[in-house]
């Protein structure tokens, strides 16, 4: 199983490598990125929560996400992580919680590219509607655990989180 095989307890943030998907995109999409491009959530029940186009904020399988490489952060404190869980359970039962395209272009892209010349690019909008790391950051906010990366979160931000630390890596269902 799944969680048996990464140790995953409820909570922990599932950050993944830049994919194949990216094509002939993929070295300049992992060099923009920080070479992470999604986040998630585990909530139990071998299920994750995430924000997805055309799926908005949703519970999925982990096997949708096979075959991809990862990171399973955890933070110190595992009351807080499982009550992240249940805020991420609940942003996705909540059918106002949608997709946020234009996060992506008025703030993500920006702070990816003005990252790269040492720029701090604070903009951010906190709404109803969440990236995948919008939906990490809103369900550990909930939970109490505050997140401060100065704008919109992105998904290499966990990664170099103080407040986290890798418990696992490798490839989902290998």
């Amino acid at each position: 199983m799944f969680s048996e095989m990464f140790d995953l307890k409820l909570g922990d943030i599932i950050v993944c490598r830049v994919g194949k998907n990216w094509g002939i995109l993929r070295p300049f999409v992992s060099w923009l990125t920080g070479g992470f491009d999604h986040v998630m959530i585990y909530v139990g029940n071998q299920l994750l929560a995430e924000a997805r186009p055309k799926k908005g904020v949703s519970l999925v399988s982990v096997r949708e996400h096979f075959g991809r490489e990862i990171l399973v952060l955890r933070p110190q404190d595992e009351a807080v992580a499982e009550a992240a869980a249940r805020e991420a359970i609940a942003l996705a039962s909540d059918p106002d919680t949608l997709y946020d395209f234009p996060a992506i272009i008025r703030f993500a892209i920006p702070k990816l590219i003005l990252r790269k010349f040492r720029i701090r690019y604070k903009a951010w909008h906190n709404d109803r509607f969440h990236i995948c790391s919008e939906l990490v950051w809103s369900a550990y906010n909930r939970a109490g655990f505050e997140f401060r990366f100065g704008g919109i979160p992105l998904p290499a931000d966990f990664v170099d989180h103080p407040r986290l630390r890798i418990v696992a890596r490798g490839t989902l269902g290998g």
